[in-house]
């Protein structure tokens, strides 16, 4: 099959529209995981480099891919790094205060998406970042009461512009530098909850600098350690009731590239259906063969067979059937009844095409006498011009057998 230019065009379309999503739909999903500060992600964004960090200290660690409704006494330590992607799970806040409350230490590493007026996706709902005239470098000043986690720190390398505030005074200073609160602490029950300066410096790229990677490792130490991995979309399938997200944002970016594809594609389609791949062509219609042009390919076949008179046979037989079911009359070859009922009702043509069935019937009883090509042939039309009468109903005349 020929295929127009127009065709050739619309698939090079497809291919190309394809091909394009296809890319895009990679670069900008590998873009979005990269800005996510997870454990999962070893680009310079990521924070893999501190759970390995973690793992290479023989502390017992985990990515936590539940909601805060299952904590259990399986991890003493939960760290949360800002920002989140998933919103909050029904429950959870109450979940993680009675969980610390039992003895947890919760860690929050606070991100810029944070708000002094509530954060929906954690329950420290008064600790927020705020901007401050801040140097990278620092070399912060540590509550005494907190030597474990100062020891072996002269100077860090933190996100510039940004330090913490607390509304509550029930938050006790960690450590600060001249520009604001860089660690504070609440006690809560038998546990505590610690609110860091998030950013930048927690990623692989940075925690290699100054004294970063001993801070994250006093801090978060002992174990056993849970990374909260669920609020930035880990969650394996599970359906979160109550998410303040709506389905589009829910399906994710490769479900919105994949609906926008099939959209397109439909488009395509319609276009294609309302615009003919080249002009329209006309066809002579070619008639249906007679039924005699019919019997002569058939004759053909039965003759290599030495069964000529086969194909006669099954046409008289059927034609009997059918005058006896039209004049509603009995079809018995012992009575002439069937006949003359037919002679009477077409008179131009029931004289020859009862000669035509005997002929054809005394072939079949002696079972030697064999029709030439010629003769078949005109038997056969004659059958067919009584089979024709009949379904117009009317007579016909007739070419005579000889």
């Amino acid at each position: 099959m020929r295929i127009h230019r127009d065709g050739w065009v619309l698939i090079l379309l497809v291919v190309l529209f394809v091909a394009v999503n296809g890319y895009l739909s990679s670069i900008l999903s590998k873009r979005r995981t990269s800005l996510l500060p997870t454990t999962y992600n070893s680009s310079k964004r990521g924070v893999k480099a501190l759970y390995e960090l973690e793992q290479a200290l023989g502390v017992s660690v985990e990515r936590w891919e539940k909601p805060y409704t299952k904590l259990d006494n399986s991890i003493k330590t939960l760290v949360v790094i800002e920002p989140l992607d998933t919103a909050e799970f029904p429950g959870e806040e109450k979940a993680v205060q009675h969980w610390v409350k039992k003895g947890g230490t919760l860690v929050v590493f606070v991100g810029d998406g944070s708000s002094m007026n509530g954060n929906p996706y954690f329950p420290l709902t008064d600790i927020a970042p705020r901007l401050a005239m801040a140097g990278k470098i620092t070399r912060p000043n540590f509550n005494p009461k907190w030597s474990q986690i100062s020891r072996g720190i002269s100077k860090l390398e933190l996100t510039q512009y940004t330090r913490l505030d607390t509304l509550s005074t029930s938050w006790e200073s960690v450590a600060s530098d001249k520009w604001g609160k860089v660690i504070t602490m609440m006690k809560h029950g038998a546990g505590r909850e610690f609110a860091v300066v998030g950013g930048d410096w927690l990623s692989n790229l940075q925690i290699r600098r100054a004294d970063n990677a001993i801070l994250l490792a006093n801090l978060i130490t002992p174990g056993p350690i849970g990374f909260d991995e669920f609020h930035h979309g880990y969650t394996h399938g599970l359906t979160v009731p109550g998410n303040r997200r709506s389905l589009w944002k829910a399906i994710g970016l490769a479900g919105r590239l994949l609906f926008f594809q099939i959209l397109a594609l439909f488009l395509l389609i319609v276009y294609n259906l309302n615009r003919r791949l080249g002009p329209a062509k006309s066809r002579d219609i070619i008639g249906m063969k007679a039924r005699t042009d019919y019997m002569a390919a058939i004759a053909q076949l039965h003759k290599r067979a030495k069964a000529s008179a086969i194909p006669l046979q099954a046409m008289a037989a059927a034609l009997r059937q059918e005058i006896a079911r039209d004049l509603n009359v009995e079809d018995d070859p012992q009575k002439d009844s069937l006949w003359l009922k037919f002679e009477e009702a077409y008179p131009d043509i029931g004289a020859p095409t009862r000669r035509a069935v005997q002929r054809i019937e005394s072939i079949q009883l002696t079972g030697k006498r064999m029709a030439n090509e010629s003769e078949m042939m005109a038997l056969a039309k004659q059958l067919d011009q009584a089979r024709r009468a009949l379904r117009n109903g009317r007579g016909i005349k007739s070419t005579t057998h000889p």
